[in-house]
């Protein structure tokens, strides 16, 4: 099964990124975690948008930042998910059973303007605002990067089995 996917470049440019994280499984449910992440957003003035997945956590923002400070905001991250660098992020809720019923909830997190000038993708943006309802405002033109991916896991009687590609 296939899925969609987000990516924190565009076709045009790797020196600005976006910046994405999650958490899954068990680590999900610790608050400490959760906190640390939505720090280096708010540290790093970043708007932002987080909503649950069927077994964690999506951080999503549409805020442009070098990719420097995108390594350095991971460096202090990487501990809580050594699975990231998250450089595409799932924008399908189709990996687990009922996801559907938590993916299109969250919150979104909007930087003080007044301190920090706007450099938010006008695309990542719209996609956020269209698919999660939020009111974030782009003024840069940035077009993420799509793709289609397999998933590694699929649903089968009531456990997770590993997709067999032939």
């Amino acid at each position: 099964m296939l899925t969609d996917g987000i990516c924190i470049t565009s076709k045009d440019s790797d020196y600005v990124r976006l910046f994405f994280f999650e958490l899954d499984g068990a680590m999900s449910e610790v608050h400490e975690d959760i906190e640390s992440v939505i720090g280096q957003y708010v540290e790093n003035q970043m708007d932002f948008f987080m909503h649950r997945t069927g077994k964690g956590f999506h951080f999503i923002s549409p805020t442009l930042i070098t990719k420097q400070r995108w390594k350095n905001i991971m460096e202090k991250l990487k501990h809580i998910n050594p699975k990231c660098p998250m450089t595409t992020l799932r924008w399908k809720p189709n990996k687990y059973p009922n996801e559907k019923e938590v993916w299109f909830t969250g919150k979104a997190h909007y930087c003080d303007t007044e301190r920090q000038p706007m450099v938010n993708s006008k695309q990542m943006c719209n996609l956020l605002n269209t698919t999660f309802g939020t009111y974030f405002r782009g003024e840069i033109d940035f077009e993420p990067k799509r793709v289609k991916y397999p998933l590694p896991h699929q649903w089968d009687n009531d456990k997770w089995q590993l997709e067999v590609k032939n």
